[in-house]
């Protein structure tokens, strides 16, 4: 019986490993800010540890439109309002926040790896491969971090 068990759970790990390789698992769309008042997004992630192989899939309720690596960020003109946007990982369950955009200014999304899930600190290797993120609104970055990311 734990043969079986432990069988079942390697054959699950290594489905789950195949499902989080696919890079090209997401949907390009453009949030178009049309003729309307208009506001900056920019999503940018750090340098973290925890989650540093995965990368980082933001989207919409649309789709995702942006795969961001370690150390990189990327700016989003969208159009005045709430807008809810979402992060995942490869395999792993969609984080999601409402943002709130004004007309011509800039709001900045820390997209970071989710550290307060008990469960995934409970079992460490499954964590290595189905790693989580969150995002949350902060402070813009300064020009001296912004130029030690790449922009894509």
């Amino acid at each position: 019986m734990t043969k079986t068990m432990i069988s079942g759970l390697l054959t699950a790990i290594s489905l789950v490993a195949c499902v989080a390789a696919d890079p090209d698992n997401y949907t390009a769309i453009q949030l178009d800010a049309g003729e309307g008042p208009s506001g900056k997004v920019l999503f940018y992630r750090g340098n973290n540890l925890q989650a540093s192989l995965a990368d980082a899939y933001l989207g919409t309720e649309q789709g995702y439109f942006l795969r961001l690596d370690q150390q990189q960020y990327s700016t989003l003109e969208v159009p005045a309002g709430f807008h809810e946007f979402k992060v995942r990982a490869q395999g792993s369950v969609a984080y999601s926040r409402e943002i709130k955009v004004n007309a011509d200014e800039t709001v900045c999304i820390e997209t970071r790896p989710n550290f307060e899930e008990l469960e995934w600190l409970v079992v460490p290797f499954v964590n290595a491969l189905i790693p989580s993120f969150v995002i949350e609104e902060t402070a813009c970055p300064g020009e001296a971090m912004l130029g030690e990311l790449a922009s894509v």
